[in-house]
């Protein structure tokens, strides 16, 4: 502006006004005088020893102090209010969030955890609705951000917030807009010495944040002991108030990874987005990977049609994937009390208007194409809305909507005509005494048993099905106190009795973790139990699950061995190898199971390990070590190079596993506290970061393990990476209860034809003999059809298009030749 006027003034000042002030060549007023007369003149001094000489100069002049005044008083406020405030301890301006929506992240909070909170948040696949309903975080923390969280925070754009406060004060509440916000998290320390005072912490953060916010906000919050899941404290907001317990979900996945290869990897991708890759170059394996990383689980409302035309839910499932090769898995229903519930694979349940569909898919587009399906588009657009169908000589063809739906009419027809007109099982209708004898050609419940498509691979997926089927059908039972006969109740005359049985170890009920006073009041009889149980050297009649425990004992090993006990899943030995000397309270929680044996030693060793019989194992798990007190730093969190201590001797114990198993080396299980870590485990690959997308890459940098071999194969899992759990939750509230029911299945008593209640389950089985080099879509509706299993995706073997290790592939495309060797991932009653 001085130089605007100086330049005025030289130019606009007549030549004779000039003369009489004795202007100099460059006229009456100088770049400096003109600076000096700009402030005196906003500054309303006016001390005027210095004045225009032209009409364009007292033109800029008022120009000036007209733009003064409009800017100057609301930039004095501002820097009156920062000086006033302590740094990051403002207030969150709500009008920002007017119209859209925005979450507040508290707790204990760590830059990893942050880190990953928001590159799941701000992934691509959560973008579609961003630009109408912006999603905004503010991060509450009782600390001042580090300039790697500064550094991190700026690579979100003005989306995310950092305040100084804690949730425990309800001024620091209100100035982060809770009681408006979508949802409050509430992280927990996950390194914590004393994980009962970190959940005491949390229920304190918890009721404090429910009652200013009051029931309208949701609060997602993360606890470390199972056994504080159901706490009473909570009763009266449960409906509110979401507890999420990574630690149960841990030990339950490393259970069923000992019997389901590539579990780790195959649930964590589909709930966790990770890296985008632009190219993969000719590596065709890798790209089936990539493309498997990219499905996810979303809900979506089924079309009318579905319901309005009475289709079952194998029927829509198969309409569905030759439509959109998205695969329905199950449903989210309206239960008798109003109340809705997850099911998996409700196989012969009819749809209903009031069923949600939770199907696998690539994004968040292809799971909305669901709902389009059978909806009349103009002729010019009828040629988009064709689906694919095989021909009897294997190859596709395109079909449209109405006509694939009378296609399965007709099929549902044929089948009722056959069964009604034969004596044959193979085409009937499963009876309910079927059902108690085991005679169900399909190991579960009565349906409708898919003729016309039969195959010679049938029994062969029967006979693997009906191994387990008087397990599962005594699941119900197991859980019940044997000793009651049926139909008579078990009476108890006195209080001190009641108290004698509910106190007694071994626990009648071995499905909840005893509590500390009974392990304290049978402490002798669980030293001795440990005592009979302990062995110098391994010596089992069949194979065993060998778990490697190197570091402290853990807390929570009680959900990993009853997991290992469950009456639908085989029960193999169970050996402990551990450095230390146990006592009653670790004992307690394991020595209740049949069949779990311990030895004292250290798995960094091999002679240990082959007292342990790591020879006879058909499964090794190398559980991580949590981190100890004196090795904290000041800000209460494990350093870098502690944890990464840890991880390298689960390294060190992973190599010398596999140096002793040389060739077989797929039978290991390696825990990992950091997930970079991951890296350094055998076979080592190497990805240029050229490959990720840059700006998913520069949020996350830590997420390319999810393309470490090591992790592709599901032998590297780290904790860590169960946080999908908090965040997938905001935009899923079923995510935890899909996992759950993945692992460990739930009795389904959704109503079929004989009214029978079964149990739907992930499972793995290797393709039928005859179908290497058919396609997936082949597989996919065969064994849909003539065996009653919903196929997920595939484990393929070490060697397929050359690649270096197994690897999972979800929802692999239709077109997808099979190989010997291939296992499904497959959800089956």
């Amino acid at each position: 502006m001085a130089g605007l006027l100086q330049w005025v003034e030289r130019k606009a000042t007549p030549l004779d006004v000039q003369k009489e002030n004795n202007c100099g060549p460059h006229g009456c007023l100088t770049f400096y005088h003109a600076i000096y007369f700009i402030i005196v003149t906003i500054s309303t001094v006016g001390y005027g020893d210095i004045t225009m000489h032209s009409d364009w100069g007292r033109a800029v002049t008022l120009f000036t102090i007209l733009i003064a005044l409009l800017i100057l008083p609301v930039q004095i406020n501002n820097i009156m209010e920062l000086a006033s405030r302590r740094p990051y301890g403002g207030k969150f301006a709500v009008q920002k969030v007017v119209g859209s929506r925005f979450v507040i992240v508290s707790g204990n909070l760590s830059y990893r955890t942050v880190q990953d909170f928001l590159s799941e948040f701000y992934h691509p696949s959560h973008d579609k609705d961003m630009p109408a309903f912006p999603l905004r975080v503010v991060i509450m923390a009782p600390y001042k951000p580090s300039f790697e969280m500064k550094t991190l925070l700026a690579n979100y754009k003005g989306r995310v917030e950092f305040i100084e406060g804690t949730p425990l004060k309800e001024s620091d509440l209100d100035r982060v807009g809770a009681k408006v916000a979508s949802a409050v998290f509430l992280m927990a320390d996950r390194q914590a010495v004393n994980p009962d005072a970190e959940d005491a912490a949390q229920f304190v953060r918890t009721l404090t944040v429910h009652r200013h916010c009051g029931p309208k906000v949701r609060v997602i919050v993360e606890m470390l002991k199972p056994e504080n899941e159901d706490s009473a404290i909570l009763d009266d907001a449960e409906n509110v108030i979401e507890i999420i317990c990574p630690e149960a979900i841990r030990f339950q996945l490393l259970a069923c990874s000992c019997h389901v290869k590539g579990l780790p990897t195959f649930l964590t991708n589909l709930f966790k987005s990770g890296l985008a890759v632009s190219s993969l170059g000719s590596e065709s394996w890798m790209q089936q990977y990539s493309n498997g990383l990219k499905q996810e689980v979303f809900p979506v409302i089924l079309p009318s049609c579905f319901y309005t035309e009475g289709f079952i839910f194998e029927e829509v499932a198969e309409v569905i994937y030759r439509k959109h090769q998205v695969i329905l898995f199950g449903l989210d229903i309206l239960m008798e009390d109003m109340s809705r519930d997850i099911v998996l694979y409700p196989r012969g349940r009819q749809i209903s208007s009031s069923d949600v569909g939770l199907v696998i898919a690539e994004d968040l587009w292809a799971a909305e194409e669901v709902s389009k399906f059978g909806r009349e588009v103009p002729f010019l657009r009828s040629m988009q809305k064709l689906s694919s169908c095989r021909s009897s000589n294997g190859k596709f063809y395109q079909i449209q909507d109405s006509e694939l739906l009378e296609e399965v009419k007709k099929r549902r027809l044929i089948q009722i005509t056959r069964s009604l007109d034969t004596n044959e099982t193979d085409f009937s209708i499963s009876t309910s005494s079927d059902h108690s004898m085991g005679k169900s050609s399909c190991g579960g419940s009565g349906s409708l048993i898919r003729s016309g498509y039969r195959s010679g691979h049938q029994s062969k997926i029967q006979n693997i099905i009906s191994a387990s089927h008087d397990q599962i059908q005594s699941l119900d039972s197991s859980l019940i106190d044997t000793d009651i006969p049926v139909g008579t109740k078990k009476h108890i005359f006195s209080l001190e009795e009641a108290i004698d049985i509910a106190m007694s170890w071994p626990p009648s009920q071995k499905w909840d973790k005893p509590e500390p006073p009974v392990l304290e009041r049978n402490a002798n009889v669980i030293m001795e139990n440990l005592s009979n149980r302990t062995m110098s050297v391994v010596n089992l009649n069949t194979p065993h699950i060998l778990l490697c425990i190197q570091g402290k004992w853990p807390v929570n090993i009680f959900y990993l061995i009853s997991h290992l006990r469950m009456p639908s899943m085989p029960n193999p030995p169970v050996v402990i190898l551990h450095p230390r000397e146990l006592g009653s309270s670790d004992w307690g929680c394991v020595g209740m199971f049949e069949d779990v044996y311990f030895i004292k030693g250290s798995p960094l060793y091999e002679l240990d390990l082959l007292r342990a019989g790591v020879m006879q194992a058909e499964r090794v798990i190398i559980l991580a070590q949590r981190c100890r007190e004196e090795e904290t730093n000041d800000e209460n969190e494990p350093s870098a190079t502690t944890v990464a201590s840890y991880d390298i001797n689960n390294i060190l114990i992973a190599a010398t596993v596999e140096r002793l198993l040389h060739p077989t080396r797929d039978r290991i299980v390696v825990e990992l506290q950091q997930e970079a870590q991951i890296h350094n485990l055998r076979p080592k690959f190497h990805m240029s970061k050229g490959r990720f997308d840059s700006e998913i890459y520069a949020r996350n940098r830590d997420a390319d393990y999810m393309f470490s071999p090591s992790y592709i194969e599901g032998k590297g899992f780290s904790p860590t990476a169960l946080n999908f759990l908090l965040y997938a939750t905001f935009f899923n509230r079923n995510t935890l209860n899909i996992v759950k029911k993945f692992l460990s299945g739930g009795v389904n008593l959704m109503s079929t034809e004989n009214n029978q209640s079964f149990l739907e389950k992930l499972d793995q089985h290797p393709i039928p003999k005859g179908y290497a080099g058919r396609t997936f879509m082949e597989l996919f509706l065969d064994v849909l059809r003539d065996d009653n299993i919903l196929v997920l995706g595939l484990h393929r073997p070490a060697g397929t298009f050359n690649s270096i290790v197994s690897y999972v592939y979800t929802n692999p495309q239709p077109a997808e030749i099979l190989v010997a060797g291939d296992l499904m991932f497959v959800i089956h009653a």
